[in-house]
């Protein structure tokens, strides 16, 4: 009975530690997804800004 309850204990303590691993490794690739969506999103801006800047040419293309 005592080595059942030794190797219950062992096994949740592996068990714990192996999910600290994957909650880990999953914290590491969230963060970098959210840089990449960072990325994205300064891209984004930057073909806002350029759109913004046709639309005034053609406004000005249209006033003439």
């Amino acid at each position: 009975m005592s080595e059942l309850r030794t190797l219950i204990i062992e096994l949740r303590g592996d068990m714990n530690r192996q999910f600290a691993e994957v909650r880990e490794d999953m914290n590491r690739r969230f963060t970098a997804v959210d840089g990449r969506f960072g990325d994205m999103d300064g891209r984004v801006g930057d073909m806002d800004g350029r759109f913004g800047d046709m639309d005034r040419r053609f406004g000005d293309m249209d006033g003439r």
